[in-house]
């Protein structure tokens, strides 16, 4: 009985030593598993963050397609040239178009001179705005009212500049002087092929031809910057008007 006894003692004994012993190497053999676990885990998060402001598809960070302040993309052409201005195709036919206002120039006093001159130019400009409105209105031929809006926006564009040109300097006239109003009372009264005729001889021919002697003349004579480039940039258009004017007159048959 004792010896029974004794075998089932060992029997039990056995089995827990048996079981510790297993347990143990499940233990051993989990560890290193753990291990790779907890280091891959690791490694992957750390392949995955990024740096704050960079990221591995942030282009703009790193220059990418992002352009600097001022250049430009390629193939932008809203951009042209080195100083990040647009350069619009100048014509013969706009006034001002490419001529800011003048910042930076002398803001001294105008020369008895340049003020007459401003005097002038306003009032021709004044004068050509309200003619023009008047032949929208009562041109016959669509050419001619083609060249009335032409006149009317560049001669407004004109009396803006002088405006700025003068601010602060001198008083703009604010009345046409009154031998032209008598040109537009005249007018006025023609209806018909013969407003045309008069229209073209007397405001596109006559009048412009004036206006270019006035403005050839201060191109040697004004003395102030911002005017100068003023000038410059409206003469050619004077003469673009005058042109137009001459062709009108061939080809309308709105002859003297």
């Amino acid at each position: 009985m004792t010896n029974h006894r004794s075998v089932v003692s060992l029997a039990v004994t056995l089995a827990i030593v048996g079981g510790l012993l297993t347990a143990c190497d499940r233990r051993e053999g989990a560890d290193p598993e753990v291990a790779q676990n907890d280091t891959e885990t690791t490694t992957g998060e750390l392949g995955s963050a990024t740096v704050p402001g960079m990221g591995t598809d942030d282009t703009t960070a790193m220059g990418g397609t992002d352009a600097a302040p001022g250049m430009g993309v390629p193939g932008d052409d809203r951009v042209a040239g080195a100083d990040g201005t647009r350069d619009p195709a100048a014509s013969p036919g706009t006034i001002l178009d490419n001529d800011p206002p003048a910042a930076g120039m002398s803001q001294s006093a105008l020369s008895a001179a340049d003020q007459q001159f401003i005097r002038r130019a306003a009032e021709a400009s004044m004068y050509e705005v309200a003619v023009a409105k008047l032949a929208i209105e009562k041109a016959n031929s669509d050419r001619i009212k083609s060249m009335a809006n032409l006149l009317l926006d560049d001669h407004r564009r004109a009396n803006d500049r002088l405006a700025q040109i003068a601010a602060g300097r001198m008083e703009m006239p604010a009345q046409i002087a009154p031998d032209k109003q008598g040109v537009i009372d005249r007018l006025s009264k023609a209806s018909g092929a013969e407003f045309d005729r008069q229209f073209v001889q007397t405001v596109g021919i006559r009048d412009h031809q004036a206006d270019i002697e006035l403005f050839e003349r201060a191109q040697r004579e004004v003395q102030d910057p911002a005017l100068k480039q003023f000038v410059q940039t409206t003469l050619p258009t004077l003469k673009h008007h005058l042109s137009s004017a001459q062709d009108l007159a061939r080809t309308t048959g709105a002859r003297p």
